[in-house]
């Protein structure tokens, strides 16, 4: 797996707009109610389609773990870190876990936006956070908060905590909408802008000769492991946990086959693990130790 640093990927590969804003001139001969309610229904399509460009826009960040880990903490979770890894194998994995959930970069092809795997769109919103990404360069922190907004009884701290609670009973787009529109969430994103010299951040913008990369998440809820791409329509299920297996056994298989589709036109691959707080979780074993030590002085 190589690192690609690179400009993160825009909806539909170049950016898709919400709606289309359709404007046409009113007939001199039309009435003065029908011209009201046009003008009605224009506004309406306005507000909608601007409602995620509002404010500053999205910047390109670095695909570094630890640009996604001060990301992360800036956010307010605190028991939380990524981790780069380096291939897939089981022993890529020791001494990471828990392994809450995988972030993969790749070069998006068109064939990418149009997967012909079925998504879930009867699933519980509830129960298993999906957004679709309706802003362009938002790929990474989306990705992240696909992972962050999943795992069962983690301290999200306020904010986050709060986002997921206002938009529990929100469909896919809605909560993609919410993103866009967290100023908290973009202003953290935007802190860790890659530095582009004399380019200002609202001008880069993919052009048609650039390569275009792309963020999603691997991850458990519940017990299967899912794929999660805000350009689908819902969550992509990928199979069963088997009982006493992990998810990343499940998970495999489908980032490998996604690798091997590129047939060595490709080497420009990332793959990150989020994972529990290494730091925290060894001072806490030091500190069960230390108890142990002093319970076990105490009886000698």
């Amino acid at each position: 797996l190589g690192v690609a640093p690179l400009r993160a990927c825009t909806q539909e590969g170049k950016g898709r707009a919400l709606l289309a804003e359709e404007t046409s001139s009113s007939r001199r001969e039309e009435t003065s109610s029908s011209r009201r309610e046009e003008t009605s229904s224009s506004r309406r399509q306005r507000s909608t389609t601007t409602m995620a460009d509002s404010g500053p826009p999205w910047c390109t960040i670095e695909s570094d773990p630890g640009v996604f880990t001060e990301l992360i903490h800036k956010i307010g979770v605190k028991d939380v870190q990524v981790e780069e890894l380096w291939s897939l194998d089981e022993a890529a994995f020791h001494n990471l876990h828990p392994v809450y959930g995988l972030i993969f970069l790749f070069k998006l092809r068109p064939e990418d936006v149009r997967d012909d795997r079925a998504a879930l769109t009867d699933y519980e919103p509830s129960e298993l956070f999906f957004a679709r990404q309706v802003i362009t360069n938002a790929c990474a922190t989306q990705a992240i908060l696909s992972i962050l907004l999943n795992i069962p009884d983690m301290d999200l701290g306020d904010e986050l905590s709060s986002f997921k609670e206002f938009t529990s009973h929100f469909d896919a787009e809605m909560r993609g909408l919410a993103i866009s529109n967290s100023e908290v969430i973009r202003d953290v994103h935007n802190s860790f802008a890659r530095p582009e010299p004399f380019v200002k951040g609202s001008e880069v913008e993919a052009t048609g000769d650039d390569d275009v990369y792309h963020f999603i998440s691997y991850l458990p809820v519940g017990d299967a492991a899912y794929e999660l791409d805000g350009l689908q329509r819902g969550p992509i299920k990928l199979g069963d946990i088997k009982p006493g297996g992990s998810w990343i056994d499940v998970a495999r298989p489908v980032i490998e086959e996604r690798i091997r589709t590129y047939q060595g036109s490709e080497i420009r691959f990332c793959l990150m693990a989020v994972v529990g707080n290494r730091l925290r979780r060894l001072e806490r074993e030091v500190a069960g130790k230390r108890a142990y030590l002093r319970a076990l002085c105490i009886k000698l």
